[in-house]
C-alpha cells in the first residue's frame, strides 16, 4: 500500500504541475471538439489552476499516507472522502461562478 501512495501521490503531482502550467488543455478531449466560438468563452488558464489545486490536495493526502501508517489506517479514507465531498463542491462552484467565463463575454 505503501508503494501505491508513493506512485499515485507522484502522478497527481505531476499531473498537477502541467494544469498548472496550462499545457494540458490542448489535450482535453472535450476542449478540443469544443467549437472556437465556445472555447472563447471558457477562461480555460484559470479553470486549469483550479484542477491543479484540486489534485495538489489529493496528491498531498496521498504522500501523507505514504509516510504515515496510522494516517493510512485510520483516516485515509475519511480524507479522500471529504477531497470528494471538495471536488463536488469545486464541479458546482465552476457551473456556477463567473469566475471561468473569459473576460470579453462577461462584458456582454
Amino acid at each position: 500500500m505503501k508503494f501505491f501512495c508513493a506512485i499515485v501521490s507522484l502522478s497527481l503531482y505531476l499531473i498537477g504541475i502541467f494544469f498548472l502550467m496550462g499545457r494540458v488543455a490542448s489535450h482535453i478531449k472535450g476542449y478540443q471538439s469544443m467549437p472556437e466560438d465556445e472555447k472563447k468563452n471558457v477562461n480555460i488558464k484559470a479553470l486549469c489552476r483550479n484542477l491543479s489545486v484540486i489534485l495538489f490536495i489529493a496528491a498531498t493526502i496521498f504522500m501523507v499516507a505514504e509516510f504515515s501508517e496510522a494516517f493510512r489506517q485510520d483516516y485515509l479514507k475519511w480524507a479522500m472522502l471529504g477531497w470528494l465531498a471538495l471536488g463536488c463542491a469545486d464541479v458546482l462552484f465552476i457551473n456556477k461562478s463567473g469566475r471561468y467565463v473569459s473576460a470579453g463575454r462577461r462584458a456582454e
